[in-house]
């Protein structure tokens, strides 16, 4: 299981066995190099953690449980976690601010203890097999152990809804996601007798402050708030550097290390030879404005070699090709650095994504009865062939609010299946639902005093953020042993930005407006106006040039894996309607493929 994840820690190894309990830790150093190997033990023996990421507020930590009578034998924040569970227990975790993800042995209490952090910024995987219990950093350390190989039907659903696999379930049957701000406790002689349940010990809800907001003084709070996570995320002992796209998200983040870090901050960007795609401009704009020390790479279509290694590393089908370019400007930093800082989670945060636009300005459908909106447009959605350049908003005119979402960030409706899949596998799939968290989030009027755009971005912080963009960086980053930090997931500043009117996130000033404003203090007005671009791939064009005969032999070929699940006659047709450029069907091709490979490299 260890070797399976050295790519995690190159940097050293260590195990704990004692009795049926075993601990294995892979290290990737980045604080107290001397001093912090694991598995690590309390003073007593007694106690002992396998500890992955990083508690940023632990140096403010250690002081007040030194003044609790806790002595330390190193510098680094795996002891003060065991220091924090001597004093607090299982209720330690809301005083951690930062990423992590953990297995605590305690012998006193007989216990086990699993967590992970707020968002889920660090992976943690569990299963019961055999009346043991497993638990691994990634799903390949679980398999080294014999753990998993029978596929979850329900899960490949959440895959081609979604593009990814949300928690807790695992492309696996019987393998779990500890989502995050959940912990489980399970007795180390017993761990299988009742089936463990998770606790959540941690909630987001956006609901705003009521009262006239005084937006000078929130403008000052967020540039001290974001400054402060910031400078928590530099504490290391290994050189640190950014990811930079030039938007305003990782442009704030580089200018606020320049304020705090000693010497010329290094920076890495990635681009493409699509100008629509490229953000190398802008990066070096920021670069040069900011003073980095700037690097940055091309992705040709060429790139695609890494296409097998990129879905073997990931572990599960997962369908954001933005993991591309993550992977290689992860592969391109961590020459340079161990360590890199990145803008991820501002959109959530401050209402930074299109979509949450468009669904502002849709939410008067829901005003009306579906009775009347689907009397008023399935006369016309009939006669308009799907394909259609805009025939989308016509369809999705007629649905609900959850419907319409997943429309705009999803991949395949369930609606689909039927012609999708083969007969017997849409058969098995036909009761299950795989948006039934967004009809949970969506559902109904506003409630509680939270918002339309409110709810989205608490629906995208329990499903895309750790289901998509988290397990992206972190898989991707890890993969070639670089550890990213994200400062606007920093709690207090989520915590901040959840209390904010909707007009400070999106209103007629634009989106992330607050965030705009605090940023005009070191950021010149290009950036901080700038629209959103996000970082995407053109395989819009790939797979009508350079991949289409790659496309088309997986997916359509006769020794394409996806014989017996997907029908042939539907990827014939989603690849010639592509072809054609009838509609870009490119994100639905790039599920299809990476399903493919999944399949043939899990045989």
């Amino acid at each position: 299981m260890a070797r399976a994840l050295v790519h995690r820690g190159p940097d050293g190894e260590g195990y704990h066995l004692r009795g049926e309990v075993g601990l294995a830790h892979r290290r990737l150093a980045v604080i107290d190099l001397e001093g912090g190997a694991q598995p690590m033990a309390d003073a007593s023996g007694e106690v002992w953690v396998s500890y992955n990421g990083e508690v940023y507020n632990f140096q403010e930590l250690r002081r007040e449980l030194e003044g609790r009578g806790h002595r330390f034998r190193t510098r680094c924040d795996t002891e003060v976690l065991l220091a924090a569970y001597a004093q607090w227990g299982a209720d330690l975790c809301p005083r951690l601010s930062g990423m992590f993800a953990f297995g605590l042995v305690d012998y006193r209490r007989g216990t086990l203890l699993l967590a992970r952090d707020r968002l889920g910024v660090k992976p943690l995987y569990w299963a019961l097999q055999g009346g043991r219990l497993y638990f691994a950093s990634e799903l390949k350390a679980l398999r080294a152990a014999g753990v998993g190989g029978d596929l979850d039907e329900e899960a490949l659903a959440d895959y081609l809804a979604l593009g990814y696999i949300n928690a807790p379930r695992t492309v696996y049957r019987g393998v779990r996601k500890l989502p995050g701000a959940h912990l489980l406790q399970v007795p180390l002689d017993r761990p299988g007798e009742v089936p463990p349940r998770p606790r959540r010990w941690w909630d987001l809800g956006f609901r705003p402050e009521r009262g006239v907001a005084d937006e000078e003084a929130l403008v000052e709070e967020l540039r001290h708030r974001l400054g402060e996570a910031v400078r928590r995320r530099l504490v290391s002992d290994v050189p640190l550097g950014a990811l930079l796209s030039g938007g305003l998200d990782s442009s704030s983040v580089v200018a606020l290390m320049r304020e705090n870090a000693t010497g010329r901050v290094q920076t890495f960007s990635i681009g493409f030879e699509d100008a629509a795609y490229d953000e190398r401009t802008h990066a070096r704009r920021a670069a040069d404005h900011l003073g980095t020390e700037h690097h940055e790479e091309v992705v040709q279509p060429a790139g695609l070699e890494l296409f097998e290694d990129l879905v073997r590393q990931l572990d599960e089908p997962f369908a954001d090709s933005s993991a591309l370019p993550t992977y290689r400007v992860s592969r391109m930093a961590r020459r340079s650095v161990t360590v890199a800082l990145s803008g991820d989670g501002g959109d959530e945060a401050f209402g930074g994504y299109v979509r949450y636009a468009r669904m502002a300005q849709t939410r008067f459908l829901d005003t009306l009865s579906p009775r009347l909106r689907r009397a008023a447009l399935a006369p016309l959605g009939a006669v308009v062939p799907e394909w259609l350049h805009g025939a989308g908003w016509i369809s999705r005119a007629t649905w609900g609010p959850a419907a319409r979402y997943h429309s705009l960030c999803g991949v395949f409706r369930p609606e689909e299946f039927p012609a999708l899949l083969e007969p017997e596998l849409a058969r098995r799939l036909a009761a299950y639902h795989p948006l039934a968290a967004f009809e949970a989030a969506l559902g109904g009027s506003d409630r509680d005093g939270t918002d339309l755009v409110g709810r989205l971005q608490g629906l995208d912080l329990v499903t895309y953020l750790p289901g998509d963009i988290l397990t992206k960086v972190d898989r991707t980053s890890m993969a070639v042993s670089l550890e990213v930090r994200s400062p606007f997931l920093d709690h207090e500043v989520l915590e901040f930005a959840a209390r904010l009117p909707l007009s400070l996130r999106l209103g007629r000033r634009g989106a992330k407006h607050l965030l705009r404003r605090a940023a005009e203090a070191w950021l010149p007005p290009e950036i901080v106006r700038r629209r959103k671009q996000g970082f995407g791939v053109p395989l819009h064009r790939w797979f009508r040039e350079d991949l289409l005969g790659f496309a088309e032999s997986r997916l359509v070929g006769p020794s394409s894996s996806l014989v017996g699940m997907v029908r042939p006659s539907y990827a014939r047709r989603l690849l010639a309607h592509h072809r054609k450029g009838m509609r870009d069907f490119s994100a639905r091709i790039w599920c299809l493929l990476v399903l493919e490979q999944w399949l043939r490299g899990s045989r």
